[in-house]
C-alpha cells in the first residue's frame, strides 16, 4: 500500500513539473514573439541639439552628423558649403526671439514618450500590413514655422514648433483656422504618418471627383489600420464637431454627390471644396462643413473591404489592382441601410 501511494506521489509530481515546464515554454515562446514584433522608436531631439548649441563650430558639428536632416530642412541654395549653412543656422538661433521660442517649444515637448509609443505602434502595425518593412527614422527639429513635415521613405523629420498650444503666441499665423485646428499635440503623429503612407498607394489616372474620394479614403482607411485606437476624428484630421455633423448627414451627402452627376466631373471648382478642409459646402447644405469628400471616401473603403472580406495583409494590392468603378461598385456603400 505504501509502494503504490509512493508511485501515484512520484506521478502526480512528474505531471506537475511538466506542465510547469510546457507553461514556461509556452510562455517563453509568446516572450520571444513579443519581442520579435516589438520596434523602438527612438525620436531624435535635434531642436534640443540645436538649441544647446553655443557657437558656430558646434552647429557646423550638428550639421556634419546629421546633414541629410539639415538639408532636407535648413538649405536655401543647392551649392551652399556645411559651414555656409552653419553660419546661416548659428545667426537665426542667436535672435533672442528664436531663443525664446525655442525655449517654449522645449518646455512644452519636455517629455516625447507619448510621440514615441505612437510611432512604435503605426511601425509595428505597418510591419503586420507589409511584411519587411524597414522602419524610417524619425527626428524632431525646430525651424521656425518654415514646413510642418518633410517625409520620404527613409526620414519622418516633425518640425515641432507648429504643434505648441492655442495659448501660444507662436502660433502658424500664415495658416488658415482650418489648419491651425489640426496643429496641436495629438495630430503629430497621425499627421505625419498620413503623409508617409500615401507613397504605397497608386493615384488613378483619371483625376475626377470620383478619383480623389477613394484615394483618400484608400490612405485615411491605411491610416486607420496603423492606429486602430486613434478616434476617427483624428484620422480624418477634422475637429469632432465636423465630424460628428458629416456622420449625422452621411445619407444626404452621398445622396447629393451620387445623384447631382459629378462623380466623374474634374472641374476644380466642383471638387476642391468637397475634398478641402476649410471651405464650406453650400451647395450641399447651407453651413455643410469642408472635406466631406474625403469622410465619404473613408466609409467607402470601409464598406469595400468589408464587403469584400479583404484580409489586411493584401489590402495594398487590391487597392492598387481595384479600378475607381470595381471598388465604389463592389463596396455595397448604401450608409441609409
Amino acid at each position: 500500500m505504501i509502494k503504490y501511494v509512493s508511485i501515484i506521489r512520484s506521478l502526480a509530481i512528474f505531471f506537475i513539473a511538466l506542465t510547469i515546464g510546457l507553461f514556461i515554454s509556452k510562455k517563453n515562446k509568446i516572450s520571444k514573439e513579443k519581442l520579435k514584433s516589438r520596434i523602438e522608436v527612438k525620436i531624435k531631439r535635434l531642436d534640443k541639439e540645436l538649441y544647446n548649441c553655443k557657437s558656430f563650430e558646434d552647429v557646423l558639428i550638428l550639421i556634419k552628423n546629421n546633414s541629410k536632416v539639415f538639408y532636407n530642412v535648413y538649405k536655401l541654395a543647392d551649392q551652399q558649403t556645411d559651414e555656409e549653412l552653419a553660419q546661416e543656422i548659428f545667426k537665426f538661433i542667436s535672435r533672442e526671439e528664436i531663443k525664446d521660442f525655442m525655449k517654449e517649444v522645449l518646455n512644452t515637448f519636455e517629455n516625447i514618450s507619448v510621440l514615441e509609443r505612437d510611432f512604435e505602434e503605426a511601425f509595428i502595425n505597418l510591419k503586420k500590413i507589409m511584411g519587411n518593412f524597414p522602419s524610417p527614422n524619425v527626428s524632431i527639429v525646430f525651424t521656425g514655422m518654415k514646413d510642418p513635415y518633410i517625409i520620404d521613405k527613409e526620414d519622418i523629420i516633425i518640425s515641432i514648433d507648429f504643434f505648441l498650444p492655442e495659448t501660444s503666441k507662436y502660433r502658424p499665423s500664415h495658416y488658415p483656422d482650418y489648419l491651425k485646428k489640426i496643429y496641436s499635440k495629438e495630430y503629430v503623429s497621425s499627421q505625419a504618418m498620413l503623409q508617409y503612407v500615401q507613397q504605397f498607394l497608386s493615384k488613378s489616372k483619371e483625376e475626377n471627383l470620383l478619383s480623389y474620394l477613394l484615394y483618400y479614403g484608400k490612405v485615411l482607411y491605411f491610416l486607420k489600420k496603423i492606429f486602430p485606437n486613434k478616434e476617427d476624428y483624428i484620422i480624418l484630421s477634422l475637429p469632432k464637431g465636423d465630424l460628428k455633423e458629416m456622420e449625422i448627414n452621411e445619407v444626404y451627402i452621398w445622396e447629393f454627390i451620387k445623384d447631382s452627376s459629378i462623380l466623374y466631373n474634374k472641374s476644380p471648382q466642383i471638387i476642391t471644396p468637397i475634398l478641402e478642409y476649410g471651405s464650406k459646402c453650400d451647395n450641399i447644405y447651407e453651413g455643410c462643413p469642408g472635406g466631406v469628400g474625403l469622410f465619404i471616401g473613408y466609409k467607402i473603403l470601409l464598406s469595400y473591404i468589408k464587403s469584400n472580406k479583404i484580409p489586411l495583409e493584401k489590402f495594398i494590392e487590391d487597392l492598387n489592382v481595384a479600378s475607381d468603378t470595381e471598388i465604389l461598385f463592389k463596396s455595397n456603400y448604401k450608409p441609409y441601410c
